[in-house]
């Protein structure tokens, strides 16, 4: 049952909707190009999930009065790392900045697999093992992260519905 008629809650409860089924969209395209070793295929995807959860991150704080009905406290969409994905940017400065270019590391999959070492030295790793990205320095749990916005669409269809 629809618990608003506040037309501006409205329609930033429809763009929740539509950011989380980005990120799931983003989700099965990552998977498929992971499998195929398609790595920019993957990356792209694996943005298109933290940028849409970077998104309700922000979101969330226009609806300050409600946030706690949607998103319970430590959600991973409530984390600090969250609001790094709408500031790329000073993001990228401050990775760059705190790490030597003598042997650059974009990421650590390549052609022949993933390569070993420190996460945060890496402009973007991916821990297959625990399903954890890391970009720019920021890390995120992409299983955590994907069944907090299941969650948060649920509740928000639930909201929506007439």
């Amino acid at each position: 049952m629809m618990h608003t008629a506040d037309p501006r809650r409205l329609l930033l409860l429809h763009e929740i909707e539509l950011q989380c089924g980005f990120a799931f969209r983003g989700y099965g395209e990552s998977a498929a190009a992971f499998e195929r070793g398609d790595m920019l295929g993957f990356w792209g995807a694996v943005q298109a999930i933290l940028n849409a959860a970077g998104r309700i991150h922000g979101l969330l704080g226009s609806l300050a009065e409600a946030r706690g009905a949607l998103v319970p406290d430590g959600s991973p969409l409530l984390a600090r790392e969250m609001a790094a994905m709408a500031d790329s940017g000073a993001v990228w400065q401050r990775w760059i900045a705190e790490h030597s270019l003598d042997t650059p590391r974009a990421s650590n999959l390549g052609p022949f697999g993933a390569s070993q070492g420190d996460p945060t030295g890496f402009a973007r790793h991916i821990d297959e093992e625990h399903s954890v990205a890391t970009i720019f320095g920021h890390s995120f749990n992409l299983a955590e992260l994907l069944s907090a916005l299941a969650n948060l669409r649920e509740r928000v269809q639930t909201e929506l519905r007439p």
